[in-house]
């Protein structure tokens, strides 16, 4: 994924489909440009900011698009390529982020509910639109089906404020040895994935190719104000 940030060039180290629909190119924990739209989205095309087309651009100045285009030259299906455009202006503070010249490549991910199973829960310091916890019950990931590259623990039922999603997304590396590490958090909320503060990974097991487990809590802000996730806790098995 590469685009020009208010005239500063953006290239991603690392492009990650979104299982639920979308895609994440980021540079660091701070530095990311997020793509939300329905997975079964078509050619051609889209205006974000409808039908589901979403756009969040992390950074110096971090914010949601208000209006911008997302053209898909391949809507991309399970185990093929999907390749797309985008420009989008982004509501931030205390001046907007203008995001132009955007392309990205992305291999589309097959479910891997089949794969294998999980879940993730967290408690939050204080309730963000009616919602004191995350409870998701299924996880998605990308890469090897037993060495997993990034992990998607959302949550899509039993959310108040109108949410339709809210959870969290790992980015993980494998050290020579093999043994994975978290590199990088994000909050989902909605079609946005939203910075935190570097997670605190505790108590991490790994099991290769049979399980994955770890604690975790981060921080993140989300409508100006600030949240803490507490005693989370994230359950794989191959």
């Amino acid at each position: 994924m590469t685009a020009s940030i208010d005239g500063q060039a953006f290239k991603a180290v690392q492009v990650e489909w979104d299982t639920v629909g979308g895609v994440i190119g980021l540079i660091d924990d701070d530095h990311f440009i997020y793509l939300g739209f329905p997975k079964d989205i078509e050619k051609g095309e889209h205006s974000i900011g409808k039908d589901g087309v979403r756009a969040y651009v992390g950074g110096t100045h971090s914010g949601e698009a208000t209006s911008g285009t997302l053209m898909l030259q391949s809507a991309g299906t399970p185990g093929r390529k999907m390749e797309g455009k985008f420009d989008f202006v982004a509501k931030s503070d205390p001046e907007n982020v203008t995001v132009t010249a955007g392309r990205f490549t992305v291999s589309v991910g097959a479910r891997t509910a089949g794969q294998g199973s999980g879940s993730a829960s967290a408690k939050l310091d204080e309730p963000l639109e009616g919602n004191l916890a995350i409870e998701a019950k299924t996880m998605e990931y990308n890469g090897e089906p037993t060495a997993p590259t990034a992990l998607f623990a959302m949550q899509t039922k039993d959310l108040q404020g109108g949410l339709q999603r809210f959870g969290v997304i790992f980015m993980l590396r494998y050290d020579g040895q093999g043994k994975p590490s978290v590199e990088s958090g994000f909050v989902a909320v909605d079609f946005a994935a939203l910075i935190t503060s570097k997670p605190e990974v505790t108590s991490l097991k790994w099991e290769p190719g049979k399980s994955l487990s770890f604690k975790f809590t981060m921080s993140f802000s989300y409508n100006k104000k600030d949240y803490k996730i507490e005693d989370g806790s994230l359950d794989l098995t191959f």
